[in-house]
């Protein structure tokens, strides 16, 4: 059993490229492309004011429910 602890404890300190169909398609665009992909953020302003509303909203219901 620890033998497999240990095993986990490595794959989690190196972990393996997963090959998706994100990750091939990115690798066959040009560097100008990858670039303009690695400066977008995850998240855009809207999308966090909308997580924020949602996230208050259920945050009210289940404090008023519960």
């Amino acid at each position: 059993m620890f033998d497999r602890v240990l095993q986990i404890a490595e794959e989690m300190k190196n972990p393996k490229k997963k090959n998706s169909n994100f990750s091939s398609w990115y690798d066959n665009q040009n560097e100008t492309t990858k670039a303009w992909l690695d400066s977008q953020p995850i998240w855009n302003d809207k999308d966090m004011w909308v997580a924020l509303f949602i996230g208050i909203t259920i945050g009210f219901l289940v404090g008023l429910f519960f």
